[in-house]
């Protein structure tokens, strides 16, 4: 799931196709701080996507596109935010911000 949402962030940020290796998109994914990791093995690609992680992903993509944010950073609290790795905290509640997670 990792690998997918990966390659088709990739795709719609700067065009690359989908058809180009994975290591080209990590490389270009770390590049742009999309991941903290540079190899495969690292980022391990068959994992599950968790919510810190998709939202990452999907906040990135707003700003690029230009989204406003629908929501305040009240509205974004949640219970068990304490328990994400704290690199990821602040994209959580922006993605929230931005009305693409709850």
């Amino acid at each position: 799931m990792k690998k997918i949402v990966a390659v088709v962030t990739a795709c719609l940020l700067v065009g690359v196709s989908s058809a180009q290796s994975f290591p080209t998109v990590l490389e270009w994914m770390s590049t742009n701080g999309l991941t903290k990791f540079t190899t495969e093995a690292e980022f391990r690609p068959d994992d599950t996507v968790t919510r810190g992680e998709i939202s990452k992903f999907f906040t990135k993509f707003a700003e690029v596109q230009g989204l406003s944010k629908t929501r305040t950073e009240d509205e974004c609290r949640f219970d068990d935010i304490e328990n994400y790795d704290y690199t990821l905290v602040p994209t959580i509640v922006e993605a929230c911000e931005y009305g693409l997670i709850k």
